[in-house]
């Protein structure tokens, strides 16, 4: 099994908090996305954690029926459930869930916490459904302007 790691979005937390996270694209596990088993999600994640020491969260955005992520952690898995949101802007998705893990460590929640706050913070953000221009563009980073992600 081989790795792109330069194609890799690598999110590190302070290192007060001893964390470390890389979020693996499709295009890292070598296979097409729509051809991708929860299997095979286990075992890059097992793979890229034991190979670099960090926990890692496999995306599962680009699948056709589901988008549950996984998160690798010290030997455990955690899957996150999400539904698959049909909306063609999505650029800056994994920049976006990997500051928003930042963010999340930054304001004391652990790991898997600051993943499924942050997981719900995307899908929020995409659900809004804005549509700027042509092409793919953003998603709605503002759809909680008051609300939960920013009052904490």
């Amino acid at each position: 099994m081989k790795f792109n790691i330069s194609n890799m979005t690598v999110a590190l937390a302070a290192a007060a908090l001893g964390a470390a996270s890389c979020t693996a694209n499709y295009e890292d596990i070598n296979r097409n996305p729509y051809e991708v088993t929860a299997e095979d999600m286990e075992r890059a994640a097992q793979a890229i954690s034991e190979t670099y020491g960090c926990a890692v969260l496999c995306k599962g955005g680009h699948q056709i029926h589901d988008a549950d992520d996984l998160l690798w952690r010290d030997g455990q898995s955690t899957w996150f459930r999400g539904r698959r949101i049909d909306n063609p802007n999505t650029h800056g998705t994994g920049c976006t869930l990997s500051s928003a893990i930042a963010s999340n460590l930054a304001k004391g929640y652990d790991l898997t916490q600051a993943v499924e706050r942050s997981k719900a913070y995307i899908s929020g953000a995409l659900a809004a459904m804005l549509d700027l221009g042509a092409g793919s563009g953003p998603m709605d980073h503002l759809f909680a302007l008051r609300g939960e992600f920013v009052d904490d």
